[in-house]
C-alpha cells in the first residue's frame, strides 16, 4: 500500500512528526516512509483529524518549503533502522541522534541488513 502526494513549492502540503531545518534553497524529491498508515491519511487529508489542527498546519507548513515530497506506508519491519534510530531518540533522549556515513557502531548489522533487503526487492 502506498500513500503517495507529490507537490510543488506552490502549492499546500502536509506530513507526520518532523523536525526540518531548510535553508532557503529548496530540497528536490523528499521521500517520507512512516509505519503509521494514520500519520501519513492525516499529512493528506487534515480535515479528517481536527485535533490535530496546530500540529499539521506546522507540518504542512514546512513541507511547502520542499520543491517535491512523497509519503509512503511502510511495514515497520521493512526498515529497521528507522525503528531503532526512533527508539533511541524516545527511549534514550538523544534528540540530536543522526546518522552520517556507516552511521553509529550499534545500527550497522541493521544498517546492512536493511540494505539487504532493499536490494531483494523487500
Amino acid at each position: 500500500m502506498l500513500i503517495k502526494q507529490q507537490n510543488s513549492s506552490n502549492g499546500p502540503t502536509t506530513q507526520g512528526t518532523m523536525s526540518m531545518h531548510m535553508n532557503q534553497q529548496s530540497t528536490l524529491n523528499v521521500v517520507f516512509e512512516s509505519s503509521s498508515y494514520l500519520a501519513g491519511e492525516a499529512v493528506l487529508n487534515p480535515d479528517n483529524f481536527p485535533m490535530f489542527h496546530g500540529l499539521i498546519d506546522v507540518i504542512r507548513e514546512k513541507l511547502s518549503r520542499l520543491q517535491l515530497w512523497s509519503i509512503a506506508y511502510v511495514h515497520s519491519g521493512a526498515n529497521q533502522c528507522a525503528e531503532a534510530i526512533a527508539r533511541s531518540v524516545t527511549r534514550d533522549q538523544r534528540y540530536a541522534s543522526y546518522v552520517g556515513k556507516d552511521g553509529p557502531s550499534w545500527l550497522l548489522p541493521m544498517i546492512h541488513a536493511d540494505a539487504v533487503r532493499a536490494d531483494n526487492g523487500y
